[in-house]
């Protein structure tokens, strides 16, 4: 018995041990990728926005307003610097910023991918609906064959019941001779 509670202790203080190493462990890596992120950050080379590569003229500002709420439906950046929206984009759109392009480069490219998505978005609108339509022709095929599976499953029950009553109808037949040759000789027998 004493060592039935040993061993119980023991494997509960490694199960208890490999809990709070796990633990460790994953805060680590979150600080870690945390701070990686953060150096990298600021490690990188300073930008600064120069009025010639993005001018309000183009309606820039705007255009990356009607990105973003295509993208983002539920928030607003207009607040942010144009530089963080256009990264901000990039890295939705292509999974990394690319600062080593001007940003009025870096908007056309945004421009372009963001053309291809809306263009996919109505091809893929299009498919949809034309799948929805296939569907509603299977789902509509569906239910004629099971209204006519319906239909075949009563005749053969009406068939099995004709059957049934004709068997009913041909056994009393056979019978009935028998029964009344049998109650006439009773009747010669009284």
């Amino acid at each position: 018995m004493r060592f039935f509670w040993t061993k119980f202790n023991i494997n509960k203080g490694i199960k208890l041990l490999n809990f709070f190493f796990m633990l460790v462990l994953f805060i680590f890596l979150k600080n870690y990728t945390e701070a990686e992120m953060i150096s990298e950050y600021r490690t990188s080379r300073q930008r600064e926005i120069n009025a010639h590569d993005i001018s309000r003229a183009d309606n820039s500002d705007h255009k990356l307003t009607y990105y973003e709420k295509r993208l983002y439906p539920q928030q607003d950046f207009s607040s942010d610097s144009i530089l963080m929206r256009i990264e901000r984009l990039e890295i939705a759109l292509f999974g990394r910023i690319s600062d080593e392009e001007l940003l009025n480069e870096r908007v056309l490219k945004i421009e372009s991918e963001m053309a291809l998505l809306e263009l996919n978005s109505s091809k893929r609108t299009a498919q949809l609906e034309n799948e929805q339509r296939g569907k509603i022709k299977e789902l509509k095929q569906e239910k004629e064959m099971m209204r006519e599976n319906k239909l075949k499953r009563e005749r053969e029950m009406i068939r099995e019941a004709n059957l049934k009553r004709e068997n009913r109808r041909r056994n009393y037949s056979m019978i009935n001779p028998l029964i009344q040759g049998a109650s006439q000789r009773l009747l010669r027998m009284i």
